[in-house]
């Protein structure tokens, strides 16, 4: 999605595409169908949205980095050429549909927890952009000597910046309490 996503922050909205980067961003909803504020945070701090056996969420960022591009060689040099980077990205935000029945402090409340998943997930979105955006200028008129080369050098960038990606969210996840302070 190019355009605006519903409840990017105002900096994400704004930041523009740079040429070459193709960003689609998905944002999808499972429903906490709890009757209570209580119930919804017990729900959640259980909610593990990988599956069984994997970290506690109650929010998740799925990303793919892929850059495209075309070797060519002229001058005894092979250059990368046409380079895009297609970027998707997921994310899996809980809803409480009965939280307008409940009363005001629990509406306020899960507006709060909401908040914070919401705001979490979305530095995962940002983490994630600018990933790309940097292996994009990175391989941006990249060259070297043959094309076998070339390879070489792309790959590696595509896998140093794919290794601080996650280190970065995975410092992310680490600085952010597993459980949710309320309930």
């Amino acid at each position: 999605m190019l355009g605006p996503v519903p409840g990017l922050s105002a900096q994400a909205e704004t930041a523009a595409v740079p040429e070459g980067l193709r960003l689609d961003v998905v944002v999808e909803y499972y429903a906490v169908e709890e009757p209570t504020l209580n119930g919804v945070v017990t729900r959640l701090n259980q909610t593990r949205l990988e599956g069984p056996g994997a970290a506690r969420s109650q929010g998740l960022t799925r990303y793919s980095i892929l850059p495209q591009w075309r070797a060519m060689a002229g001058g005894g040099v092979c250059r990368a050429e046409n380079v895009e980077v297609d970027v998707n990205i997921t994310i899996t935000l809980p809803r409480w549909p009965d939280v307008r029945r409940r009363p005001y402090q629990e509406q306020v409340a899960w507006e709060t927890i909401e908040t914070a998943i919401r705001e979490h997930e979305f530095v995962h979105r940002d983490l994630t952009r600018a990933a790309a955006v940097r292996l994009l200028e990175q391989l941006q008129g990249v060259e070297a000597r043959g094309c076998r080369t070339l390879r070489q050098v792309v790959e590696s960038r595509v896998a140093i910046e794919d290794h601080r990606l996650r280190e970065a969210h995975e410092e992310l996840d680490r600085t952010t309490p597993s459980r949710l302070p309320i309930g």
